[in-house]
């Protein structure tokens, strides 16, 4: 298997947390009338469900080779302020299109 499908798959296993968090059996277990810092339980629930799934998410896009070898291309070509070498044709066709 395959980092990219490896990848997929945890994606699509963090969208299904995602919809078991936001669905009626876990949201009404917080929906009670108290507060947490001055902000609904409910509220404050949504909020933090949210954030961990957004933190996630980036760590799932970030970790992997694919991270690591990006990480690698940039540091070898730290001498260009974008990251990048010029000194290839393909290259330098695709960044000066952005």
């Amino acid at each position: 298997m395959s980092e990219f499908e490896s990848k997929g798959q945890r994606f699509v296993a963090l969208c299904m947390l995602g919809m078991l968090l936001f669905n009626y059996p876990i949201l009404a277990l917080f929906n009670v009338s108290g507060t947490l810092f001055g902000v609904p339980v409910l509220y404050a629930y949504i909020f933090i469900a949210w954030a961990a799934l957004i933190a996630l998410m980036a760590f799932i896009a970030e970790s992997g080779v694919g991270g690591r070898a990006r990480r690698l291309y940039a540091a070898r070509n730290r001498h260009h302020p974008h990251g990048v070498c010029l000194s290839g044709g393909a290259v330098r066709d695709r960044v000066l299109r952005r």
